[in-house]
């Protein structure tokens, strides 16, 4: 142990080497830092519920601020690899366990109600379990591991996350930093997305903002330079300052017409977005809104909006022509400044001031048109480094004179007046790989006579990139044009290629992979991309999953991959029965009970609602994915694996892996096998929603004819049952119980036509 300066102490007590502060009434202790550099807290750390003290015995209640905070620990210094919480623990503090890098898992117990701040900031391999259904939680807990959790309470998770339909709003930081989260479903429940609240998640690629949230926070996706896809819900009214600042792989945005401002910096630095709709909802467009989006072609403003801001459109060394709406009445300092590609600019008789640099080092401008009579309050800098010696200025011809001699107008190498010169320029366009051109379009010239000639050489098959879009003179006999071409940018066409999936039994010969392309464009096909399949079976003699992968080389698409599995199955299972003699029991591959000795297997078939009884008929070929109960002696059995072609009406459900299950789901009611033994067992609904396993079943009841008053359901076994399959009328003279397909019981013998369940089998009468 390291040599801690006396002053340095700020804790009641040490013990065991664990340090506490101390609540003398009603004798409980806090577990707190040890000093502020705590070399104590290292390797595996077991809090104790209780420990003693100078004679008294303390109580473990809390986890103070920081007390295992490893933030400026220095490279080399033994850190925290296991803990172990009590479940007297109620409450744990602000940054508790941040920068915790060797601490790889962690189960918070039921008793804790509440944590704060950050507690598992810079967590970056931390697996969390949570066991309480009332904890308290801040959501600025920056993990960047997983959280599982057995409540509805919104955890910041950490790679996939979906919140629960419980939440309505995210809150401030909820999910910031979360570098491991790559996507995210927020449910419909949510109105709205707080500030930071997924800040710097770079890993995150796509995200979908559900149509009741009204409002994205300040921050709220800043600096998630891996997100390619962004859908903003058609409720939301506005987007916040700097939201979507240095989203660099954003390619394309679509504001809802819901939307009435874009805050500061929304989509400042998104330098790969190409694409961007602003509706005539929005009447404000904040400063720097799309500073450095150098990738934008072309953008339509708004004929709602009356100024553009500050730096609004700096940097976006893409654009090539700016056609400002007549409702503009300012142009900001530096609005356009650095668009080295604009080449054209058509300013309306709206405009009363122009700021400083606003049109500055664009250095290819050619043409200015400027409809005001009245030269507009324009700064002497305005054009700056825009070489406007070479460039055309045409100005309405009663304005003529006063251009000519106000600076910075007067410094443009030609000016002219309108009526003889007019500026005819090819509106710029964007289109996938694959589709045809759109109809090319011009601006200005309301007046010609005849029409321009617009020619493009790029076609349905031309690689993406950008090409230009020329204007000439065509039919027009209209004299003094000016023509300004435009520009089109084909991106790659979206591309989803699926690996195919395939089952096969141990020892089988491997499949030939196949894969499923969609989106291909100008009748191409697959072999066109050359896929690679890989799949990490090399042979069938090892039982599992396996996942089957495929990447392809391809300037046209951007791919999206979706992974197929390769199921190798066993001979036959192990099912282990407890002393309890019973268990539920779901299989991902098709059994065979007939030679299994001392292990029955049980369908659920019926429920008497009068009784509160459900009927277990029992059943041998058993396909996959079904909810089973099985009755037998302690031990393991060996299943084989088979083929079945059964159909069971059947109300146990089966679960193959881990899932969420509530007390009701839509009409039916859940409920879960207890007992000790199968002569006391019963189906019981469920108090609470909970995380059922894998490998198991739960018994659905529909809620319209369960019998909730009674509590647990009996049930009632039938060893006689086969597979359900047949058609029959044989058994229409015994005493056997009828049920419909939905499992009501019938009282005695169905006379009306139709299919129903007696002893397991399905039977038409007809």
């Amino acid at each position: 142990m390291a040599f801690i300066p006396m002053y340095m102490l700020a804790y009641d007590c040490e013990v065991n080497g664990i340090c506490y502060d101390l609540v003398v009434k009603p004798k409980t202790a806090s577990v707190v830092k040890a000093s502020y550099y705590n070399d104590l807290y290292h390797g595996d750390i077991i809090i104790p519920a209780t420990f003693e003290y100078d004679g008294v015995t303390y109580t473990v209640t809390s986890i103070g601020d920081n007390a295992f905070d490893e933030y400026l620990f220095s490279n080399g210094w033994e850190r925290l690899t296991s803990i172990t919480i009590p479940n007297t623990v109620t409450s744990i503090g602000n940054r508790a366990f941040r920068s915790c890098t060797d601490l790889t898992s962690i189960a918070i117990p039921s008793s804790v109600t509440s944590i704060g701040v950050n507690i598992f900031e810079r967590c970056s391999n931390l697996t969390i379990s949570v066991a309480s259904e009332n904890m308290v939680y801040d959501s600025r807990n920056n993990c960047n591991g997983i959280i599982e959790t057995s409540t509805n309470t919104l955890i910041a998770g950490c790679q996939n996350t979906v919140i629960p339909y419980t939440v309505t709003s995210i809150g401030q930081e909820a999910f910031s930093r979360c570098s491991g989260l790559t996507s995210v479903t927020i449910p419909n429940s949510v109105t709205s997305i707080g500030n930071w609240a997924f800040s710097y998640c770079s890993g995150l690629t796509s995200v979908i903002i559900p149509d009741n949230v009204t409002s994205i926070g300040q921050c709220a996706f800043t600096d998630c330079y891996g997100l390619t896809s962004v859908t903003i819900g058609s409720s939301v009214t506005s987007i916040g300052g700097t939201a979507f600042n240095a989203c660099s792989s954003l390619t394309s945005v679509n504001i809802p017409k819901s939307v009435t401002s874009i805050g500061n910096n929304a989509f400042s630095g998104c330098s790969g977005l190409t694409s961007v709709t602003i509706p005539n909802s929005v009447k404000s467009i904040g400063g720097s809104a799309f500073r450095g989006c150098s990738g934008l072609t072309s953008i339509d403003i708004p004929e709602s909006v009356t100024s553009i801001e500050s730096s609004t459109f700096q940097g976006c060394s893409g654009l090539t022509s700016i056609d400002i709406p007549n409702s503009v009445k300012s142009i900001g300092a530096s609005a356009f400044q650095d668009c080295s590609g604009l080449t054209s600019v058509i300013i309306p008789d709206s405009v009363t001031s122009i700021g400083n640099s606003a049109f500055a080092n664009c250095e290819y401008l050619t043409y200015v048109t400027c409809y005001t009579t009245s030269v507009p309050n324009t700064n002497s800098k305005a054009f700056d480094g825009s070489d406007v010696e070479w460039a055309t200025l045409i100005v309405p011809d009663e304005a003529y004179e006063t251009y000519s001699t106000t600076v910075p107008w007067s410094n443009f190498g030609t000016i002219k007046k309108l009526s003889e010169a007019t500026v005819v320029t090819a509106k710029s366009y964007i289109r996938e790989y694959g589709d045809a051109n759109p109809t090319f379009e011009y601006t200005g010239g309301a007046l010609l006579n005849g029409t321009p000639e617009i020619t493009c050489a790029a076609t349905a098959t031309t690689a993406p990139g950008t090409y230009p879009i020329t204007i000439s003179q065509g039919t027009v006999t209209t004299t003094g044009l000016v023509f300004v071409d435009g520009t089109l940018t084909v991106t790659k066409a979206p591309l989803t290629i699926t690996a195919h999936s395939y089952t096969i039994t141990e020892g089988d010969a491997l499949p030939t992979f196949e894969v499923e392309c969609t989106g291909l464009k100008n009748g191409e096909t697959a072999d066109v991309l050359n896929p690679v399949i890989t799949c990490t079976a090399t042979n069938s003699n090892t039982p599992g999953v396996y996942p089957i992968t495929v990447t392809v080389t391809t300037d046209n698409y951007e791919v999206t991959y979706e992974a197929g599995t390769l199921t190798i199955a066993p001979t036959s299972v192990d099912i282990t029965i407890s002393a309890a003699g019973m268990a539920t029991y779901c299989s991902p591959y098709d059994l065979d009970f007939s030679g299994v000795k001392n292990l029955k297997a049980y369908i659920i078939a019926g429920y008497d609602k009068f009784n509160t009884q459900v009927y277990a008929m029992r059943v041998y070929d058993v396909p996959a994915g079904t909810g089973l109960y099985l009755v037998g002696k302690q031990g393991t059995y060996n299943v084989k694996i088979g083929s079945s072609n059964s159909y069971y009406v059947n109300m146990l459900v089966g679960t193959t892996e881990s899932v969420w299950i509530d007390p009701t789901d839509g009409d039916n009611t859940n409920l879960i096998l207890a007992g000790s033994s199968p002569e006391t067992a019963s189906f019981r609904p469920l108090s609470a929603g909970r995380n059922f396993g894998a490998n198991k079943a739960y018994l659905q009841i529909p809620t319209s004819i369960f019998s909730s008053s009674a509590g647990a359901v009996g049930i009632i076994f039938d060893d006689e049952a086969d597979s359900i399959e047949g058609i029959t009328q044989n058994i229409k003279n015994d005493n056997a119980d009828w049920f419909t397909l939905d499992g009501r019981k019938l009282s005695g013998v169905p006379t009306a036509k139709g299919v129903y369940v007696v002893k397991g089998r399905k039977v038409v009468i007809k």
